[in-house]
C-alpha cells in the first residue's frame, strides 16, 4: 500500500474556506511531497440533510465540492475529518442540539446514551461518507473525558472505559456499513489500554503526539494489529513566540520512529490559526515533518529548505532564535517559561488585567526586559521578508505575535503613565501650567496607544481576509480599543474642565 503523507488543517474553529488561499497553498504542499489534504471540520459544515445546523462561516457543500476539485487539480487526495464523541462544541452551541450534550456546563461532548445521538450521527456520517471519496473516514473520538456525567449514562452501570468502547464500536460499525474504513485517534485507547483489543482491527489509529516521539505507543498499537498514521503538529499552544526547536525536539524524533516502525503514513496537523494553523509562517515545520519521515536528516535542514523553497538561505527564521527561544527567554526573565505566564498572556483580554493578576512588579519587569528584544528583532524580520526571492507574501504576518506582545507592553506602560500622572497632578489639582502639561502629555500618550491598537487590528483583519479567519484575536484588540477610547474621553473631559478652573478628580477617582 502506498504510504500516506497527509497535512491536516483546522477548519473547525477559526477559519472558513477561501479558495484563493488554497489555490496558492495546495501546490506547495504537493511540491513538498504531501499526497493527502485533510479538512478537519468536526461539525462546522452546512449539512444538506441537517438543515437546522448552519454554523457561522462554516464550510458549505458548494465549498466542499470546490475543495475536492482543487485537490484533484493539484494531485492531492482530499479527506474530511469529523468527530462523533468529544469536540462537538460547535454542534452543541446550536440550540437545536444542545440537549445532546453529556455535560450541559461544558458542552463539548455528545451524550452516548441519549436516544437522539445515534440517529443524528448516522445522518452526519452518511453525508460525510458521500463527500469523503477515499476509503478512509476519520470519525474522531479523542479527548472524550466527560464520561458518566449525566444521569442517563450513570443508569447504564458502565465504567468510563466501557461507555467509551460501546459508543465507538457502534460508530465504527456504522462507518463500515457506509463502505468506509474508520480512523480514530489513539489517546483514549492509551488512557484505557485494556479495551484496545476490542476495537475492530480494520480501524486505522492516528497516534497523536505534539511534543515528542512515542515509540512505546507505536509498538503497542502494532502489537494489537492496527495500522498507524503517526501524527505530529505545528503546535504553539503554550508558547508565546515561534517554537524554534520543534523540528529537532518533537517532529523529527517521532517521524523517525514512524519510519523505523513502517507506519502506513504520517500526518502533520495545524491547529488554531493564531497558534500554528497559518501555513504562511510555518512552512519550515510542515516541510521538516515529511523530510524526517522520508529519511532525510534535519541537520542544516532549515537553510537548505529556505534555499530551495524561498530562493535564499537568508529566509531562515532561526536568526530570531537568540531573541525568543525558551532558553533565551529564561535567561532574560524566569517567568517567561512558567505555565502561569503563558496562560495569562494567552487568555487575559486586557494587558492591564494581566499586569495586576500576574503581579505588578514582576509582570512589568518581564515586559520591560522583553521590549528591547522585540525592537531589535524587527530589522531581522524585515530582512527575512526582503530576502525571499519567491513566495514573498508568505512572510507578511511573520511578526504578528511580536506586535501583539508589543501592544500589550505599551498598554501596561500607558496605563502606568496615567497612574503616575494622577499622582503628580494631585498637588496641582487647581489649574496651572504644570497640571495642563501633564494632562496634555497623558492624552497624547494614550492616543498614540489607541492608534497602535488600530494598526494591529487592521493587520489581523488582513490576515483574516487572506486566509479565512473568523474569530481570532482581533476581538481582544477591539475590546481594548473601546476601553481606551472611554478612558480617553474621560481624561479629555477633565482636561477641558480643568482649563476652565475646575479641579482634577481625586486619586481614588483616577485609579478607578
Amino acid at each position: 500500500m502506498k504510504q500516506i503523507k497527509m497535512y491536516l488543517h483546522d477548519f473547525a474553529r477559526e477559519q472558513s474556506w477561501v479558495s484563493s488561499y488554497w489555490n496558492r497553498v495546495l501546490p506547495d504542499l504537493r511540491d513538498l511531497g504531501y499526497t493527502e489534504f485533510a479538512l478537519y471540520v468536526e461539525q462546522r459544515y452546512h449539512f444538506r440533510t441537517i438543515p437546522q445546523h448552519r454554523p457561522w462561516l462554516g464550510i458549505t457543500p458548494r465549498q466542499g465540492e470546490e475543495a475536492v476539485r482543487l485537490c484533484k487539480k493539484f494531485g492531492l487526495k482530499p479527506y474530511w475529518f469529523t468527530n462523533s464523541f468529544g469536540h462537538c462544541d460547535g454542534l452543541l452551541a446550536n440550540e437545536a442540539f444542545r440537549h445532546l450534550a453529556e455535560d450541559i456546563g461544558e458542552g463539548e461532548q455528545l451524550c452516548p446514551s441519549h436516544p437522539e445521538t445515534r440517529p443524528f450521527l448516522r445522518t452526519m456520517l452518511r453525508e460525510f461518507a458521500e463527500l469523503n471519496r477515499p476509503e478512509m473516514l476519520f470519525i474522531g473520538g479523542d479527548e472524550a473525558r466527560a464520561l458518566n456525567r449525566c444521569e442517563r449514562c450513570r443508569k447504564r452501570g458502565l465504567s468510563d472505559a466501557e461507555l467509551y468502547l460501546d459508543h465507538m464500536k457502534w460508530v465504527i460499525r456504522e462507518t463500515k456499513r457506509l463502505g468506509k474504513r474508520p480512523c480514530i485517534p489513539g489517546d483514549m485507547l492509551l488512557k484505557h489500554p485494556h479495551i484496545i483489543h476490542e476495537i475492530d482491527k480494520d480501524t486505522i489509529i492516528l497516534d497523536w503526539h505534539y511534543d515528542s516521539g512515542s515509540e512505546e505507543s507505536l509498538r503497542l498499537f502494532q502489537k494489537h494489529g492496527f495500522e498507524i498514521l503517526a501524527t505530529t503538529s505545528t503546535n504553539e499552544y503554550w508558547r508565546n513566540f515561534y517554537p524554534f526547536d520543534q523540528n529537532r525536539n518533537c517532529i523529527e524524533p517521532f517521524m523517525r520512529e514512524a519510519r523505523q516502525h513502517h507506519c502506513m503514513g504520517m500526518c502533520m496537523t495545524g491547529w488554531e490559526m493564531i497558534r500554528g494553523a497559518n501555513l504562511d509562517t510555518h512552512w519550515e515545520r510542515v516541510a521538516g515533518a515529511i523530510a524526517a519521515f522520508e529519511g532525510d536528516s534535519l541537520q542544516n535542514f532549515s537553510g537548505k529548505f529556505c534555499k530551495r523553497f524561498f530562493g535564499t538561505e537568508r529566509c531562515d527564521q532561526l536568526r530570531l532564535k537568540t531573541f525568543f527561544n525558551e532558553k533565551a527567554l529564561a535567561k532574560l526573565h524566569p517567568d517567561f517559561v512558567t505555565p502561569n505566564f503563558r496562560r495569562q498572556f494567552g487568555k487575559t483580554e486586557s494587558a492591564y488585567l494581566f499586569y495586576h493578576m500576574f503581579g505588578k512588579g514582576r509582570a512589568r519587569l518581564a515586559f520591560q526586559k522583553l521590549a528591547p528584544r522585540i525592537k531589535a528583532s524587527r530589522p531581522i524580520i524585515r530582512d527575512i521578508m526582503r530576502a525571499a526571492k519567491r513566495r514573498k507574501h508568505y512572510f507578511e504576518f511573520l511578526d504578528l505575535p511580536l506586535d501583539l506582545f508589543d501592544v500589550m507592553h505599551e498598554r501596561i506602560e500607558t496605563l502606568n503613565f496615567i497612574r503616575e500622572s494622577a499622582d503628580r497632578l494631585h498637588p496641582h489639582r487647581l489649574p496651572n501650567a504644570t497640571g495642563t502639561r501633564l494632562l496634555r502629555e497623558t492624552l497624547r500618550k494614550l492616543w498614540r496607544h489607541i492608534e497602535n491598537c488600530e494598526k494591529l487590528a487592521k493587520r489581523y483583519d488582513r490576515l483574516k481576509e487572506a486566509v479565512g479567519g473568523t474569530h481570532i484575536d482581533p476581538h481582544r484588540i477591539r475590546k481594548q480599543k473601546g476601553e481606551l477610547r472611554t478612558l480617553y474621553g474621560y481624561i479629555e473631559y477633565h482636561a477641558k474642565t480643568y482649563a476652565k478652573g475646575t479641579p482634577v478628580p481625586s486619586r481614588e477617582q483616577w485609579y478607578v
